[in-house]
């Protein structure tokens, strides 16, 4: 698998050694996953994650380059809600 160049100064993510990186062994979902999963629009993903809300593990270059967060957060943040959501029911 080639490496992904990343930002401009040419650092390599090789994906084969993904399991190294800061998200540990959890697998990356990018933005549309993590709407699907915690429904709600792409933005409001994005909003949450300039805002610290989730975590941004990793962002391609580029005007469009993508965002990725790690599932498990995605999961837990999702938990979270859904414990909320109960509570006020």
């Amino acid at each position: 698998m080639p490496a992904i160049p990343l930002a401009r100064d040419l650092t390599m993510c090789d994906a084969r050694h993904m399991s190294e990186h800061p998200a540990g062994n959890s697998r990356l979902v990018g933005t549309t996953e993590a709407a699907e999963i915690l429904g709600v629009n792409k933005a409001t993903v994005l909003r949450w994650g300039d805002a610290g809300k989730l975590t941004v593990v990793h962002r391609l270059p580029g005007d469009n380059g993508a965002v990725l967060f790690s599932r498990a957060e995605v999961m837990t943040l999702l938990t979270e809600q859904l414990a909320r959501s109960a509570a006020t029911a």
